[in-house]
């Protein structure tokens, strides 16, 4: 399994988004348009017949991602956002993760020992990430130092 580190990642939540194309189009045309670079792309199950839109995206393009929010919020007036910078994102990599069962219990089971809990977490066939708070870096090192898959 290789581990990659990849430091000053922020994490953005849009939150209260009605639950439709249109609006959700709206949303990813805007970053888009904006030219602003995301990462660990997630959304939420509609409740109320709101979605949240997660992504990750670097420290440096946080400017841009505000001046897209006021752009946003003039077209959702009851948009929620949550704005949380200085994470690390981990990239665990395997080709052994299509065939294997069990990894995220690994993975969940190596970080209960050590306390930790990540924000957000994506996967694909062979990847998987993982965004913990800046600090947590040395604690997640050692936690994944020990997974055998």
């Amino acid at each position: 399994m290789n581990i990659t580190t990849i430091k000053d990642e922020t994490l953005i939540i849009l939150d209260n988004i009605p639950n439709d194309i249109v609006a959700v189009s709206e949303v990813w045309s805007a970053i888009g348009d904006n030219k602003i670079v995301v990462d660990m792309i997630s959304q939420t199950l509609p409740y109320k017949d709101k979605i949240a839109v997660i992504f990750t995206t670097n420290n440096d393009e946080v400017p841009k991602v505000v001046a897209t929010i006021g752009e946003l919020k003039s077209k959702h007036p009851n948009l929620l956002v949550e704005i949380n910078a200085d994470n690390t994102k981990f990239v665990l990599q395997s080709s052994k993760f299509m065939t294997t069962s069990g990894v995220a219990a690994k993975i969940y089971k190596a970080l209960k020992n050590s306390n930790i809990y990540p924000k957000l977490i994506t996967t694909s066939d062979d990847k998987i990430e993982l965004l913990f708070d800046a600090n947590e870096q040395e604690d997640v090192e050692n936690a994944f130092a020990n997974i055998e898959i």
